[in-house]
């Protein structure tokens, strides 16, 4: 026990380091129980019938990518298993870059065309402006050109969206959010005034800050973090890096445990001065 008590706190950084990356590069599959949060997200998106516009707000940037991008791949894979089509946008500048790099191989996956089947308008400035305008004129709103500079008139997917309103056909809004602009501004600008369901993807921390306006029901529900992901990713039969990542950190709880009660017995069996 001297001895364990003499090493130090590099040998143990070390050991919780390999024990984190080695079940994340091998997932042992931990059991994962689906929060109702999530669950009510899932439920919410799966009673939509196929064809019904879903719009992804895409308001994270790079910093944030470990926890949000398992959430938008396994989001996108639900909504193409069941034949939604989403509609992404972005206030924040890298967000729909972000998306479109993890989306298009996902679209292959399942045979989606873009501007068919999925459309992504790109980053536009005037953030809270500009969303208000997209509930009134998309076209005017996204300049008339989706992330790439091409017409929105040129794909079929945006014949007769006028708005972003359930007249146009959106029937739920998924806010993918690091922070403002974000979830807040998506209530109050179109969720509360165009009546549209909203639900949240959002980083660990965020997950207490949402929880009254999930319980009051103006969002439908929140994804958060990786243990969020994960369980969205059992949903949907799709395992990633979210089920991987939650396992990691499950093993290296369970070694911080161990280590913790190891070192108290030594304390306590420890000789006296």
């Amino acid at each position: 026990m001297q001895r364990l008590q003499a090493l130090g706190r590099r040998p143990i950084y070390a050991l919780v380091f390999v024990v984190g990356i080695v079940a994340f590069l091998f997932p042992l599959g931990l059991p994962v129980k689906i929060g109702s949060d999530v669950r009510t997200v899932y439920n919410a998106l799966d009673a939509l019938p196929a064809g019904s516009l879903v719009w992804v707000g895409a308001e994270y940037d790079v910093s944030s990518k470990p926890e949000l991008d398992p959430q938008v791949v396994a989001i996108f894979h639900h909504l193409f298993q069941k034949g939604l089509k989403p509609v992404v946008y972005g206030m924040w500048l890298r967000g729909p870059t972000i998306v479109q790099d993890i989306v298009a191989p996902i679209a292959e996956q399942y045979g989606k065309q873009y501007g068919v089947d999925w459309i992504n308008l790109g980053h536009k400035p005037g953030t809270t402006t500009n969303l208000r305008l997209m509930t009134s004129n998309i076209m005017e709103g996204a300049g008339g050109v989706d992330h790439f500079g091409k017409p929105l008139a040129d794909y079929s997917i945006m014949r007769g969206v006028n708005a972003l309103d359930k007249a146009s056909g959106f029937r739920h809004i998924i806010v993918v959010e690091t922070g403002s602009p974000g979830s807040r501004e998506y209530l109050g600008i179109v969720s509360a005034e165009k009546g549209i369901p909203m639900s949240v993807a959002t980083l660990t921390m965020s997950i207490p800050e949402n929880k009254p306006y999930v319980e009051s029901g103006q969002f439908t529900g929140q994804i958060g973090g990786l243990r969020g992901a994960a369980e969205y990713e059992i949903l949907v039969g799709k395992p990633g890096r979210g089920a991987s990542g939650t396992d990691a950190q499950s093993l290296a709880a369970l070694l911080v445990f161990f280590l913790v009660v190891i070192g108290n017995i030594g304390y306590l069996t420890s000789p006296r001065k």
